[in-house]
Formats: C-alpha cells, structure tokens, sequence
C-alpha cells in the first residue's frame, strides 16, 4: 500500500478516535474544553484551598485569560464551580468545583476509565502494550515535529 494511502488512513483512524472522545463528554453535557478545566481544577485544587486562578487555567490550556473567560462563566452558570476573589489580590478569582461539578467530574472520570477498561479486555495486555509502545512513537514524533516548528 502507498504511503499516501497509510497516511490517509492513519489520519481518519485517528480523527474518528478524537471525534468518539468528544462523543463521551457530551454524554455527560460538557463540552470536551469544559470536561478538560473541570479535570485540572480536581486535580490542582485541594477541598481545603480557596481554588486556583483563571490565568493559571489558561496557561495549562495555553491560550490567553480572555479565551477561557467564557467557559468559566458558562460553568459557573451550570452550578459546576464557584468563583471567589483572592483574599490576597483582591483583583485575582479564585476558581473551584461545587459538589455538583465534583459530582459531574466523577462520574466522566469513571465513564471514560470504564471505557479504557474495557478496551483493554477486548485488547489482550499484550496487544494494549503494543499500543501503548506505537502511541508512545507516535507522540515523541508529533513533539519533535511541534519542537521544531517552534
């Protein structure tokens, strides 16, 4: 076969994995942008902390504050994080998740590792390592080609 041809193929393959993980978030009403900000405030923001700021989720997303404004305030309205100013820099927000958006992440992390699960049944532990080993190629290819475009 061409390698045009595997390229193409490869492409598609890949594109209609991305397309079936956004699938999986809708089922749980969010957004893959928004399921991805709910993930980081879980895991940068202890139950004990005031929450973590709205620049600090635009650096992790990599895209300026007023990008992910909308997304915030479109959380905030579903009831699935609160926003609080800083008690240090008054200018500063502080965001966290509610018991319904630590409700909401849970539930998405269990369906989404359900699926993983299950894919490693279907797989075998042998052909999900080989996976693993191809995705591992694939990734330190497509970061050597970012690294150099840079």
């Amino acid at each position: 076969m061409a390698p045009a041809t595997l390229a193409h193929q490869l492409m598609e393959s890949l594109h209609h994995i991305n397309k079936l993980k956004r699938t999986q978030f809708s089922a749980s009403g969010l957004k893959p942008n928004e399921a991805f900000i709910l993930f980081h405030i879980k895991k940068a923001v202890q139950p004990h902390e005031a929450g973590i700021t709205l620049s600090a989720i635009s650096r992790v997303l990599m895209v300026t504050a007023p990008s992910v404004t909308p997304i915030i305030q479109n959380l905030e309205k579903q009831d699935l994080i609160e926003r609080s100013a800083d008690e240090k820099d008054k200018r500063a927000v502080r965001i966290k998740l509610t018991k319904k958006g630590e409700s909401t992440v849970n539930k998405t992390w269990e369906r989404f590792t359900n699926t993983y699960r299950e894919l490693v049944e279907y797989m075998g532990a042998e052909r999900t390592r080989e996976l693993l080993d191809l995705l591992a190629d694939v990734r330190a290819f497509l970061d050597q080609k970012q690294d150099n475009a840079d």
